[in-house]
């Protein structure tokens, strides 16, 4: 971890090296994020009964929306942390890894 608080050159490339695997996780996410609220109007729209169905006083509609997409907000976003935490640790075990080899030479 030293060459990352130096800021020397290896250092730099392990932190863009870490950027870059975040902002690809990150898109991941965010493509898995808009699929499922995006299809549900092409559910509505395949399937038009289900906008007068009511289930608990509740239009079928409004429990999708609110009973499972928030859910899955919240689940992406852990799922994107811990992800991300595992990604900041391969790179810690990486560099330290590293290090004593550096050291002998």
């Amino acid at each position: 971890m030293r060459e990352i608080e130096q800021g020397s050159g290896l250092g730099e490339v392990y932190v863009h090296e870490l950027v870059s695997a975040q902002r690809r996780l990150l898109a991941q996410v965010l493509l898995a994020m808009a699929l499922f609220p995006g299809s549900v109007p092409l559910l509505l729209w395949a399937l038009p009964g289900l906008r007068e169905l009511h289930l608990a006083g509740f239009a079928a509609t409004w429990i999708i929306v609110g009973g499972l997409t928030y859910p899955m907000i919240v689940g992406a976003c852990v799922y994107f942390v811990r992800a991300s935490e595992r990604l900041e640790a391969q790179l810690g075990r990486e560099v330290d890894e590293r290090q004593p080899l550096e050291e002998g030479r």
